[in-house]
């Protein structure tokens, strides 16, 4: 992969690292309803400007059906589970469970593919769960509240990565014939329009002066660099490189993320979590570049 593309990647996990502190910030102010409605719609009046310079998206009938699935799944189920989450979790533990992504991927190949399980895949698995529960902070002998509260959050973060990887794997087949900036704008569009019609009442009644300034920039911050740049680099650099090999730059996350979490959000992590997030962290980098390392000499 060319040195460009890291950079903008680089860049992605930098955004997407600052997207869960952003998010529990836009949280103080605003139902995830309305942060969605807000979120969405502004990436999708920009798409919308962009495609006046440009000409509208065409896809194919088969295409469209697709992208518009994928897009209401992973932009409005999907983020509605993990930014409901993020009220019992730290921006901490999210930026590095966003590793388990490329697990989920293969194991979703696996089970829908029928490609062979192989035991180093086994090995990560076993690994990163037992990194999992000590970076939730559980205590095994005193079930704690605050144990069990924080694990809910991170079990449901990890349920939402399944339509984060189901989006990454399909974006390979949806840009072999659009432009990356026609799938994700058309995705954000169909989330969004699907967000509005569900909760078209809280949407309309709610007081929009009464949120803070600081949670109208987080929504900001959100809308367009979270979405509409972050996803649109992510699909342009797919679109020329191996998603696995792409998904390496997830492993820049954890690291970000800490200092996000540590810095803007005043988050702690314990020495138990600490460990935790080395033994995920490793276990997975280790699976993924074994991975990456066979496809190389094949």
């Amino acid at each position: 992969m060319r040195y460009k593309n890291w950079l903008f990647l680089g860049v992605a996990q930098l955004v997407w690292a600052m997207s869960y502190a952003a998010s529990k910030i836009a949280m103080l102010g605003f139902p995830i309803p309305v942060i969605l409605f807000l979120r969405y719609g502004v990436a999708s009046l920009i798409f919308v400007g962009i495609w006046m310079l440009r000409g509208f998206p065409t896809f194919t009938r088969k295409n469209l059906l697709g992208v518009v699935a994928v897009g209401c799944i992973n932009f409005f189920v999907s983020q509605y589970v993990q930014v409901y989450s993020l009220q019992y979790t730290q921006s901490i533990d999210a930026s590095i469970l966003v590793l388990f992504e490329p697990l989920i991927t293969m194991i979703m190949a696996i089970v829908l593919l029928g490609e062979p399980l192989r035991r180093r895949l086994l090995i990560a698995t076993g690994v990163s769960i037992v990194g999992f529960f000590m970076l939730s902070d559980i205590e095994f002998h005193q079930w704690g509240q605050w144990s069990n509260v924080r694990l809910i959050g991170n079990v449901l973060f990890l349920a939402s990565l399944v339509s984060e990887a189901t989006c990454s794997v399909t974006g390979k087949i949806f840009t072999k014939q659009n432009h990356p900036i026609d799938v994700i704008g058309t995705m954000m569009g169909s989330a969004f329009l699907l967000n509005t019609c569900m909760h078209f009442g809280q949407i309309t009644s709610f007081s929009y002066a009464e949120p803070p300034l600081r949670s109208w920039a987080a929504v900001f911050f959100l809308a367009i660099f979270c979405s509409l740049f972050a996803y649109t680099i992510w699909y342009k650099v797919i679109q020329e490189v191996e998603v696995q090999v792409v998904s390496l730059s997830l492993f820049l996350q954890p690291v970000l993320g800490i200092f996000v979490g540590l810095l803007w959000m005043n988050e702690i992590i314990t020495q138990k979590a600490t460990v935790g997030a080395l033994l995920i962290c490793a276990s997975l980098f280790w699976w993924q570049w074994k991975v990456t390392h066979d496809k190389a000499i094949s």
